[in-house]
């Protein structure tokens, strides 16, 4: 075995013991170690031992007690062996070499153990420019569509590596309710402690305490060694808190019991980290929480919308209503991601906007329509995009609302498209639009039954609707009809008179 590389593997006082048995080929070998009051072994003291060179004493004719000094770490250790010799000198000669080659195995060690550092060093701070990179990257306005959970997950678990945290959590205020991402184990039962008697005296900067474990302070929480907590804030606002738990040791500092014990301590440097995480997280949270408001805001003036041409035509109230849930069922049929899946639902409600600028008269005929009164009739998908052009967050509803009154073999209006060359949108509104025109009630006739429609719908297939459409219409019938019968319709508020509010009990 190589003497150098055995004797770079050893990480401790044992290790320095089994490399001199091994040299010497003795059986036991004390080890001494300085202290503030002298050389300490086991339970033995020493006032002094030589420590700039080997020392031997003769115990009796041929054995001599021999003293090998070595400097390992931050460390003065001497080690004491008994060894049978019959030349002085050349023993003096051979453990000095030991003492020596035990030194420098020593430094080789050191100097690995740095060098391994100063890798982990330099790895760290690229992971921690990628995480910035990415977690800015998260505030544009194209990531908008990023949830607060994806955000927690796509910044906990390299958050977490960098601060080198055993557990982390991300705590976030939404409606007075505190939701919880991140680990589920020591922080599970830690952290709402944590927070109830420290968030208060958290400020700019995040909270650090190390040896929880070594304070009364923290008796309830014993599963603690130590923690940061940083605030989510903006502004004044308080949006939740990031909370680590458990720094542990780096990989170069995990066997090496001469590692400084700062080694696993959250310091400066991690709270740093913490800190610009936290503002990053903030505002993209505070943005998210802007984007759901005008979200909400957008939604709302769409209702308002829809609840004018209800009041407008009250013989179709509902009427968008049943054929938005309609067009949602099967836009997921067809497997399209949620936001297309909601966008859909959103032209569902406008697809008949148009009709606020139909006269009255034509609306609420009781009969079948005159052809000028259908010729006004056709002109309200156009109505419907002109009111709705100037809407740039609406935009995406324009082809369903301009376009779900066209044919698949092109005798539709309002430009006679043909086939798939017919958005996707308007041709699955066109279905929806169908079958609730045919099932729902007029004054003049009743509804058809869910089966006479769905016959219709069939022979119509290819001609009039677009057949793959219609195939999964009929595959999701029975859920259909269930939203027929159970799609809730939104009431005409009845104001409270003099006063702004509405009447609670309709």
């Amino acid at each position: 075995m190589n003497a150098i590389h055995a004797c770079t593997e050893f990480y401790g006082e044992d290790s320095v013991r089994e490399f001199l048995r091994q040299r010497l080929n003795v059986s036991s070998c004390a080890l001494w170690r300085r202290s503030n009051n002298g050389w300490i072994c086991g339970h033995e003291s020493c006032e002094t031992k030589q420590t700039d060179s080997v020392a031997i004493r003769e115990l009796n004719d041929g054995l001599f007690e021999v003293d090998i000094p070595a400097k390992i770490g931050d460390q003065q250790l001497v080690a004491t062996v008994a060894i049978e010799s019959t030349d002085i000198r050349l023993l003096e000669w051979y453990a000095e070499a030991l003492r020596r080659e035990l030194e420098q195995a020593a430094d080789m060690h050191r100097l690995e153990t740095e060098n391994l550092e100063f890798a982990e060093q330099t790895i760290s701070n690229l992971e921690e420019l990628s995480f910035l990179k990415n977690a800015t990257r998260q505030l544009l306005l194209d990531d908008s569509n990023l949830s607060s959970g994806i955000v927690a997950d796509q910044t906990l678990a390299m958050l977490k590596s960098l601060l080198k945290a055993s557990e982390i959590q991300l705590i976030v205020i939404q409606e007075g309710e505190y939701i919880v991402k991140g680990d589920m184990g020591l922080a599970a039962n830690s952290v709402p402690w944590l927070l109830e008697h420290y968030s208060q005296n958290i400020l700019d900067q995040p909270l650090i305490r190390n040896y929880c474990d070594q304070s009364e302070e923290f008796i309830d929480v014993p599963e603690l060694r130590n923690f940061m907590i940083a605030n989510l804030r903006h502004g004044s606002q308080i949006l939740g808190w990031i909370v680590a738990i458990n720094r542990r040791a780096s990989g170069s500092m995990m066997h090496n019991p001469f590692a400084h014990k700062f080694s696993i301590e959250f310091g400066s440097v991690e709270a740093e980290l913490l800190s610009t995480a936290a503002s990053i997280l903030a505002t993209h949270l505070f943005n998210l929480e802007l984007l759901n408001e005008k979200e909400e805001l957008l939604t709302s003036t769409i209702r308002a919308l829809t609840s004018a041409l209800d009041a407008k035509d009250p013989y179709t109230c509902g009427h968008s209503e049943r054929v938005a849930a309609f067009a949602r069922r099967l836009a997921e049929h067809f497997e399209l991601d949620e936001e297309k899946v909601e966008q859909i639902y959103l032209t569902g409600l406008l697809h008949d906007i148009g009709k606020i600028g139909i006269d009255d008269a034509t609306l609420s005929h009781p009969g079948p329509l005159s052809p000028k009164q259908f010729e006004s009739i056709k002109t309200h998908p156009d109505g419907g995009w002109a009111i709705l052009n100037q809407i740039s967050q609406l935009r995406y509803v324009l082809p369903g609302v301009l376009y779900h009154h066209e044919r698949f073999d092109g005798t539709g209006y309002p430009d006679g498209l043909v086939g798939t060359n017919i958005p996707l949108d308007a041709r699955i509104l066109a279905v929806a639009d169908a079958y609730d025109a045919m099932t729902s009630s007029r004054p003049y006739r009743d509804g058809m039954s869910h089966e006479k429609a769905i016959g219709i719908l069939q022979s119509g297939a290819g001609d009039h609707w677009d057949p793959d459409v219609v195939q999964a219409f009929l595959n999701i019938d029975k859920t259909i009809a269930k939203i027929r019968d159970t799609t809730e319709l939104r009431k005409q508020a009845k104001r409270v008179k003099g006063t702004l509010e509405a009447d609670a009990t309709d």
